[in-house]
């Protein structure tokens, strides 16, 4: 959900709601790849056709960024910090998020917002008859033998340069590819769709894949994706550490450590959710996606 909110009172009104004060980042209006991409692991390729905005993905909504979004601080936020395994400790919906989207107040994807890009045969839309909460999710429809679908933003906010967490309800039918395929990116776009210079969540089997791509890339996979179920899904990305770990349902669930050479050289401008294959699966792949949030501090999952 999209939307500015007025520190104070109104926090109050909006804090039972999964985008309780988030702040959005604008973003370059819809574009779709004009023909199916080609790339290999670690290489930028593939032919695009891109709008007038120019830049791929978050980095072209800079130019057009909604005038009226403002980033601000809840004051009387706590700073808590991980509680180890467990979200249990974390408070949710006591402040607004850096950046928030629950897809509730449009019936299509806000183009202020999100750039959509795609391979030609895929699709992105708003779902309304399978979601986590609410009345609306984000589905990511990959047919067989294809690499991208995915939404790109910006991050405005200096507070997420280097360190950030983030959540989103996450939901794969009937399961991703076997090679690596990307669900969640930050960093910096810098060609087909994060080449080089982010931070990924993706999979490997039906396993995790953690990977830092920064003067090279690393990787570290482990724990396991769940698959045909809605899940909560949280991670934090340090970049000035060189960290990255994901939680299932508020568990930990895997750590990628030692990324520390390979940071990103100028952090987290830019975020992407989605489904992103260097290895298409030679079957049709649905990920779905809801009440996404992405702070300086661990966001937790919803009460169930």
């Amino acid at each position: 959900m999209p939307h500015v909110v007025q520190r104070g009172l109104a926090l109050f009104f909006v804090s039972l709601m999964a985008c309780g004060g988030g702040s959005p980042m604008g973003a370059a209006g819809p574009e779709e790849m004009g023909s199916d991409p080609v790339d290999n692991d670690g290489g930028a390729g593939g032919q695009q056709n891109l709008g007038a905005a120019g830049a791929a993905g978050g980095t072209a909504g800079s130019s057009t960024k909604d005038a009226s979004v403002t980033q601000t601080v809840d004051a009387g936020s706590s700073q808590m910090a991980d509680s180890g395994n467990s979200d249990a400790q974390k408070p949710v919906g006591s402040r607004g998020y850096l950046f928030c989207e629950d897809f509730e107040t449009s019936e299509a994807i806000d183009p202020k917002v999100w750039t959509v890009r795609k391979d030609n045969k895929n699709a992105v839309t708003l779902d309304t008859a399978n979601v986590a909460h609410g009345k609306r999710s984000v589905k990511f429809h990959a047919a067989a033998n294809s690499r991208l679908a995915m939404i790109f933003a910006k991050l405005v906010s200096p507070d997420l340069r280097q360190h950030l967490w983030g959540r989103a309800y996450f939901l794969v039918t009937p399961q991703p590819p076997a090679g690596h395929t990307a669900f969640v990116t930050a960093g910096t776009m810098d060609g087909y769709p994060f080449s080089d210079d982010h931070q990924e969540i993706s999979g490997y089997y039906n396993s995790w894949q953690l990977g830092f791509w920064g003067n090279g890339e690393i990787i570290s996979a482990g724990g396991k994706i769940p698959l045909k179920t809605w899940a909560c899904i949280e991670w934090e990305m340090n970049n000035d550490a060189g960290n990255l770990t994901v939680y299932v349902n508020g568990t930990k669930s895997h750590v990628g450590a030692g990324y520390g050479k390979n940071k990103i050289a100028t952090g987290f401008t830019d975020v992407a959710f989605g489904f992103r294959s260097w290895h298409p699966a030679n079957h049709d792949v649905d990920i779905s996606m809801d009440d996404i949030a992405i702070d300086k501090i661990r966001v937790g999952c919803l009460p169930q």
